[in-house]
């Protein structure tokens, strides 16, 4: 939507998260250690978390979402925004009852609304209650290009925290990119991503990228590639036809480990 563009300073920016972003465990983690390291300020009510609660994920008890949000609500104390109710009457949504989300936001000063659900965001931006609204993998590439440090930092952090799986970058790659809402995140994390270590993965941008591709292949020996071009008597060692074949697949998960190609996934095999 058009509106007014988040706020720029050297504070974060204020971004308040819809039921459907802190809903699941990975996103909220993310988002969190993001938080931490200074890269957003969070904001959210009591409302948006009951609905978090009744649409959480199957396998997620309540007790198991209760104890996370309790934990945000005890790292982040400003982040709970009250007050906000006589607001919702005046707010501009195509669902009804999506007012108290733009209400919250409005009311706490929010800079920007994170929501998987922008179709009922798409207010006038002449409207007192326009706001810069976005999809979570829309919002987390911006503040990649924005602060890079930052949220790498961020993440790495948070893989050092994990007791299971995703504990490595291409491990987080590979689960980001199984959701939906962190599909394009992943795609761009991977494309972005510098060579962590000389003894560890590196990550090969999209062939159409206008990146530089990096490979970990070997250089070919030139006297071994002057061998093969030098035909014999016998019709040994002419250069075979060289064939080209284009990967034109996307470039989560195209991962090198020291010359040892890394298995793609099941779901992005299909795609």
């Amino acid at each position: 939507m058009s509106a007014s563009q988040p706020l720029k300073g050297r504070r974060p920016e204020r971004v308040f998260l819809d039921a459907n972003i802190i809903r699941g465990q990975l996103t909220t983690d993310i988002l969190m250690s993001m938080a931490a390291n200074k890269v957003l300020d969070p904001r959210w009510s009591e409302r948006v978390m009951q609905e978090a609660r009744d649409h959480r994920p199957p396998n997620l008890t309540e007790e198991a979402i209760n104890h996370r949000f309790d934990a945000m609500n005890g790292y982040f104390r400003h982040a709970m925004v009250t007050g906000f109710e006589h607001r919702e009457a005046e707010m501009q949504t195509r669902d009804e009852d999506d007012q108290h989300v733009l209400a919250a936001a409005v009311h706490s000063g929010c800079a920007t609304l994170v929501t998987e659900n922008d179709r009922d965001f798409k207010v006038s931006s002449v409207q007192p209650d326009a706001m810069h609204v976005e999809r979570l993998s829309d919002f987390l590439n911006r503040k990649l290009d924005q602060q890079p440090g930052r949220v790498v930092a961020a993440l790495r952090t948070m893989l050092n925290r994990n007791r299971e799986n995703p504990r490595t970058m291409p491990e987080l790659i590979d689960t980001m990119a199984q959701q939906e809402a962190l599909k394009g995140f992943a795609r761009e994390l991977n494309q972005r991503m510098p060579p962590e270590h000389a003894r560890h993965g590196i990550l090969i941008p999209d062939g159409g990228s206008a990146r530089r591709n990096r490979t970990c292949r070997r250089r070919p020996d030139p006297a071994a590639a002057r061998q093969r071009r030098t035909p014999s008597a016998t019709g040994e060692g002419r250069p075979r036809p060289r064939s080209r074949v284009v990967d034109v697949r996307p470039a989560v998960n195209r991962l090198c480990f020291y010359g040892r190609p890394r298995p793609r996934s099941a779901h992005l095999q299909r795609e």
